[in-house]
């Protein structure tokens, strides 16, 4: 097999590259994320440190009737979250530079002072109060997949502000870090060991790219089309302010999976199904899709 090698000024600038090519040839499943460590010694901690959000929708901050409302319900337990490997605290003087970000690891383990021995957890990359978690994990994913890495989906820890990265987890061949921003200056942000600190995704590369927003007006909607839409609005939007014994019924609506006309949705996701379900969904979705496709271009086809 012939090999893409570069030829560019990197590929030969310094002398730390090794004299001998090593091919990406590390085939990642379609329905996988793979963590690896960076030395044997991180192997044991994989687990600990990721996990799988799916079933995992409760946060110890919302109340009870948060839950009635399925988006947000559907939004906590996507992705996997990455959970501190150890007490952290946080101090910003206010400043630009590195090292006016102050970052202290109480340590009171053993095995913890160990680890911290055997890799540089924590720094600032960036300056401006910006905090640099630099796990010893290498993600790898299937071909043409990314990483979107951002703040964990509704967690918070007051003081803090996730920036969002596109990580290509299928080329890259070593780990990356994640980036949080201190937005309290003077003040010490606890993140205790264990806390949720980062999120990943799987993300198709290229994916959002073929999107583009448009206005009615735009794809050309007929009136007709557009009044129908008028009134659904209007008779979801009187549902919507009435309460029916302290619950709002288009909540209950949305979770069911039917309009304001009684019409169930076509294709309506009430929980995180395993991955074969979700294949399968994906198929019909798909071709769901088409059909809607093939419909509209058949109307702009009578216009013309």
């Amino acid at each position: 097999m012939k090999y893409n090698k570069s030829e560019g000024p990197l590929a030969e600038d310094t002398a730390l590259c090794p004299s001998y090519n090593v091919p990406n040839e590390y085939y990642v499943p379609n329905d996988t994320i793979v963590g690896i460590a960076i030395s044997k010694v991180f192997e044991p901690l994989l687990s600990k440190w990721v996990e799988p959000l799916k079933g995992e929708y409760k946060r110890n901050w919302l109340p009870k009737h948060a839950y009635l409302c399925l988006p947000l319900v559907m939004a906590s337990e996507v992705g996997f979250i990455i959970r501190a490997p150890f007490d952290i605290e946080l101090l910003w003087s206010g400043g630009v530079a590195v090292s006016d970000l102050v970052v202290k690891i109480p340590v009171t383990q053993e095995f913890d002072r160990e680890l911290l021995g055997q890799r540089k957890f924590f720094q600032s990359h960036f300056g401006s109060g910006v905090f640099t978690l630099n796990l010893p994990i290498q993600f790898r994913t299937p071909k043409g997949v990314s990483l979107y890495v951002t703040q964990p989906p509704n967690y918070y820890i007051d003081g803090l502000s996730w920036l969002s990265a596109l990580v290509e987890t299928d080329n890259l061949r070593h780990s990356f870090t994640f980036n949080i921003k201190v937005t309290r200056i003077n003040e010490t942000i606890i993140i205790k060991k264990g806390d949720p600190i980062a999120f990943v995704m799987p993300y198709p590369r290229y994916y959002c790219d073929q999107f583009q927003y448009k206005t009615s007006e735009d794809v050309g909607i007929s009136e007709h089309a557009l009044e129908q839409e008028y009134k659904a609005c209007y008779f979801f939007g009187k549902e919507r302010g009435a309460e029916i014994k302290g619950v709002k019924k288009s909540s209950l609506r949305y979770r069911v999976g039917v309009d304001i006309f009684g019409n169930k949705f076509e294709d309506h996701q009430r929980r995180v199904l395993s991955p074969a379900k979700a294949r399968s969904r994906m198929k019909r979705n798909l071709r769901l899709q088409r059909y809607w496709h093939r419909k509209y271009c058949a109307s702009l086809s009578k216009k013309s």
